[in-house]
């Protein structure tokens, strides 16, 4: 790496492989040559920051707490049901099958599945129900059937 007229690294010309004709890239090799020194050393600051670095992530998180909210949300609508989930909303009208209320929205298996919690559940989309928070206790606790 070498520096413009600037003061910014730039990466160097290519030059051709005396063995073979290929072009051969500076950076690359020197990245090569020195991958262990260079993982070694940022594992040193990594574990000399690392107080820091937790400190600093908790101080972002409580200042961007609406963007963190967005974001488990994203991740939690990708990973349970199967990445279902808004599909069933969005098929039952964004309300409840039984009462249609609209708020406090959950998606309900209609199999009742011991292993519904498991990696292998029923997710298909024929097999959830979009339920109210208040119905979904009245279903799980038998006093309305689906």
């Amino acid at each position: 790496m070498d520096r413009n007229n600037k003061g910014q690294f730039v990466s160097r010309p290519l030059k051709e492989c005396v063995y073979k004709g290929h072009e051969k890239d500076y950076k690359r090799d020197w990245y090569l040559k020195n991958k262990k020194r260079l993982l070694k050393r940022s594992r040193e600051r990594y574990q000399e920051n690392k107080e820091r670095y937790s400190v600093a992530t908790k101080l972002w998180q409580m200042r961007n707490a609406e963007k963190v909210k967005v974001y488990k949300q994203k991740n939690k609508d990708a990973i349970r049901f199967g990445g279902n989930r808004k599909i069933v909303l969005k098929r039952d009208s964004n309300s409840c099958q039984v009462c249609g209320k609209t708020d406090k929205l959950v998606i309900h298996h209609l199999d009742e599945t011991e292993n519904r919690k498991k990696m292998n559940a029923n997710n298909n989309i024929d097999n959830l129900i979009t339920l109210c928070r208040g119905c979904h206790i009245k279903v799980h606790r038998n006093k309305v059937k689906i």
